[in-house]
């Protein structure tokens, strides 16, 4: 049934976003939420940060105010919240799924960031595929709404792109596990738009 859910989920969210881009004129309200400020990130955050900007319609910008750094989630007002509301599921849950397999294995800290990533991957691969099903069905591709970056260079103008950082995947098998967890990850979400 969860499963069920969050492919569900999924399509009602992708569903909206097409029907967005299939009204040229649309009157959506664009907004800008920002986080609590933090002084450094935390390890899973940067994998959630990429899950959020690749499959829940939003674009993230850091910003930093008073030694804090603030994390503003920019995009249509529905995709937002629900933007909002996931990055608190997926940080419960990495922190979570990574307490019981260091419990289970007894796996270093240095293995964290290959446990992530894993999961990360396992997700993405899931999101992939309802995605795609999603759309074949509709018969339209789903693009980028260009009125988000419309606000993003509305709130930020002099906006710089971050270089990447490079990642150390030290444990294959922790980043196997983390897989095997990220494919059987369920968001039912009940805070998504449609």
């Amino acid at each position: 049934e969860a499963e069920a859910a969050m492919a569900k989920a999924q399509e009602l969210m992708t569903k909206h976003n097409i029907q967005m881009q299939s009204v040229e004129q649309h009157d959506s309200e664009y907004i800008n939420t920002m986080t609590e400020g933090y002084k450094r990130e935390s390890v899973e955050a940067k994998y959630i940060n990429q899950l959020l900007t690749q499959y829940f319609f939003i674009r993230l910008v850091s910003s930093r105010r008073n030694g804090l750094t603030f994390l503003n989630i920019i995009g249509e007002a529905n995709n937002v919240k629900t933007a909002v509301h996931m990055r608190q599921y997926f940080t419960n849950v990495f922190k979570a799924l990574w307490k019981e397999y260091k419990k289970e294995t007894g796996a270093p800290n240095g293995s964290k960031q290959s446990f992530y990533m894993g999961i990360m991957q396992g997700f993405s691969e899931k999101m992939d595929e309802q995605r795609a099903a999603t759309c074949e069905c509709m018969d339209m591709v789903l693009v980028n709404d260009p009125k988000v970056d419309e606000k993003v260079s509305e709130l930020f103008p002099k906006l710089r792109s971050a270089g990447r950082r490079t990642i150390n995947l030290n444990d294959s098998q922790a980043n196997a596990a983390g897989h095997r967890q990220g494919r059987n990850l369920n968001t039912n979400s009940g805070a998504i738009g449609a």
